[in-house]
């Protein structure tokens, strides 16, 4: 999977919940690139750019 798109909505493959990509920023003290996401619920998440990208055990992509 690329980085993901800015407004783009992904579903997350375990829960099925839907979230959109708000903004993809830099985690300050390391400037890693990270992903702020919005879930339909407005709950805001971050997590790192790997993270995000990274495969599930059974190597099936997270967000779809």
């Amino acid at each position: 999977m690329s980085t993901p798109a800015i407004q783009q909505v992904y579903r997350h493959a375990r829960s099925g919940g839907l979230y959109r990509v708000v903004l993809i920023g830099l985690f300050e003290a390391t400037k890693e690139p990270v992903v702020i996401y919005c879930g339909e619920d407005e709950q805001v998440w971050v997590s790192t750019v790997s993270t995000w990208e990274a495969k599930n055990e059974d190597e099936s992509e997270r967000f779809i």
